[in-house]
């Protein structure tokens, strides 16, 4: 908890007073100082919690908003005019969250004027000193009791503190607007010179939601695959902080290969998924347009920390593992031939035997954004210029439908063309039993024609935008600290390597390597002569006999 102190303010709390109501009763009274920022908005807003504890073990009563003038009136007006006037929030709040929050406040929330802006229609008021707006409550109301409440909500059951029920009713940070558009509007109305927007919320083609974490991400440090930072042209890096709309406001970007890598439009018009780092670098001149980003991986301890809804997961290969585990145990629990494909991705023929043979969903490798085409489009594809089982022609007036359904192929001018396992795919669900068209979505169709589940690919779009690239830079101590060379504490706090040049000796822990090809020791983890890497020498410092093992059996201790 820092006393409203977020980041630099030049006070924090400026004053703690006991005032009256109209009524008489005594309530308490926090004054916020300013200049400061909205980071830390939740232990900013924790303060006035820990106020109306003290408020009740003294015995002081409520805090009645209103009872001498307009005073949620005031705070809208001059929210708002802060909001025109002097500085942005990093949340919008709806009028009515306002009024609840003031209506509700069990202590009086108060600060300081700090900009040269004056309300217009609330001035003289009798509990409220000054006519200029006062930027450190304004902050904390919208920022933190309003913009946090969610997370706020969670503290107030940990902390087991009553009256705060209220909080529940609110509508929240409003970061996205009620619909695209407005969602777009805002993004980029709040992008900066050299700060990319790279996804949009709840648009086909963006960072498609992916719940889980890898061995380098966790709390607010998301994943996203290393093809994309190599396709953007390092737009985005390892440490880049990104600003996301759900769960929390803002991350921190990791590298994960094993999630969905991004498909795009080469020069040519052929679509292609990009296998790897290596085949994008090689590809990478003959992007034209990125059509789908791939996946971004955010773990549900985020959306626990932030007190924030869960939203629906597109079918991932996480979720077929455990269906085909379920299936295994019931049916063939020492079946090692299927049990392989608990860690190995199945080959298409052997993904449709297993979807058909168990009753799964195909694996999500092999499918696309079915979820997100018409039944009018799906009718379009239906009817092909050539077909078999191997090769599948289209007219070019396809070629919307099927980049928006992720599909590779090959363009050639006046046909698209399907190979391989896109025409395999295809054939199968679409060809084989044709689908009648009916109410039902375009996965049950397909499923209920090829015999074959389909599961819905897209869960949802997160939106993302460079939050501050420059925090992708190495941090380095002043001065640098040398940790390449064992030298113990005989270079100083820095391990400097003059210094310890000038000491006559000391010891240190290394361990003995050795090259098994050159039969040299070496000081490396490979070998400066031909590469390999060495392997550990022990010596038992006994008996001095080289041993493969750091115990040694002769004198029965450890080398």
């Amino acid at each position: 908890v820092t006393e409203g102190v977020t980041i630099a303010p030049l006070q924090g709390i400026s004053e703690v007073k006991i005032k009256k109501n109209k009524d008489g009763s005594e309530y308490l009274s926090v004054s916020i100082a300013g200049p400061m920022r909205s980071a830390g908005g939740t232990e900013s807003a924790v303060t006035i919690l820990i106020a109306d504890h003290v408020r009740k073990a003294v015995g002081l009563s409520k805090y009645q908003a209103n009872c001498f003038d307009d005073e949620t009136g005031r705070f809208i007006e001059e929210l708002r005019i802060y909001e025109r006037e002097a500085s942005s929030f990093q949340f919008h709040i709806l009028d009515e969250d306002i009024e609840h929050v003031i209506s509700n406040l069990p202590v009086e929330l108060n600060g300081v004027d700090t900009d040269p802006f004056e309300v217009v229609n609330h001035k003289g008021m009798t509990r409220i000193t000054t006519n200029r707006v006062r930027g450190g409550a304004l902050r904390v109301l919208n920022d933190g009791l309003i913009g946090r409440s969610k997370k706020l909500l969670k503290r107030i059951e940990i902390y087991q503190l009553d009256g705060w029920e209220w909080l529940g009713d609110l509508k929240g940070a409003v970061q996205t607007g009620d619909n695209q558009e407005d969602a777009a509007a805002k993004r980029m109305r709040e992008v900066i010179t050299g700060r990319s927007v790279l996804s949009m919320p709840n648009k086909l083609g963006g960072f498609r939601l992916r719940y889980g974490r890898a061995c380098n991400t966790g709390f607010a440090a998301v994943g996203i695959n290393p093809i994309i930072a190599e396709i953007l042209d390092h737009t985005i890096a390892v440490g880049t902080q990104i600003k996301t709309d759900i769960p929390g406001k803002g991350a921190t970007v990791a590298f994960v290969d094993s999630i969905d890598a991004p498909i795009v439009r080469l020069k040519n018009g052929d679509v292609i998924k990009i296998k790897n780092v290596k085949h994008g670098i090689e590809i990478k001149g003959e992007i034209e347009k990125i059509l789908h980003l791939g996946d971004i991986l955010i773990s549900f301890g985020d959306f626990l920390e932030n007190n924030a809804q869960l939203v629906p997961s597109g079918y991932v290969e996480e979720f077929w593992i455990e269906e085909l585990k379920e299936k295994l145990v019931k049916y063939a629990p020492d079946d090692e031939f299927l049990i392989q494909f608990l860690t190995k991705i199945p080959t298409l023929d052997e993904a449709l035997k297993l979807s058909i043979d168990f009753q799964i969903p195909l694996h999500p490798q092999y499918l696309y954004y079915w979820d997100q085409i018409s039944p009018k489009e799906l009718l379009q594809i239906l009817h092909p210029i050539k077909i078999n089982e191997n090769s599948i022609e289209y007219s070019i007036e396809t070629k919307n439908i099927l980049e928006k359904l992720g599909v590779p192929h090959k363009n050639n001018n006046t046909q698209i063309i399907l190979e391989k396992e896109e025409a395999r795919i295809f054939y199968n669900l679409l060809f084989r039993h044709k689908p009648q068209i009916t109410d039902l979505s375009i996965p049950q169709i397909l499923s209920k024609s090829s015999g074959i589940q389909i599961k819905n690919k897209f869960s949802t779009s997160i939106g993302v935008r460079i939050g501050r690239p420059e925090k992708a830079a190495p941090r380095q101590m002043k001065p640098p600290t040398h940790i390449l060379f064992p030298i113990n504490d005989k270079g100083g706090p820095t391990r400097d390597l003059l210094k310890a040049s000038r000491q006559d000796n000391f010891f240190t822990n290394i361990f003995n390597r050795s090259c098994q090809e050159c039969n040299e020791p070496s000081i490396g983890i490979k070998c400066s002569k031909c590469g390999i890497k060495t392997t550990i020498v022990y010596r038992c410092g006994n008996c001095r006999d080289t041993l493969d093992n750091p115990f040694c059996e002769k004198c029965k201790r450890k080398a």
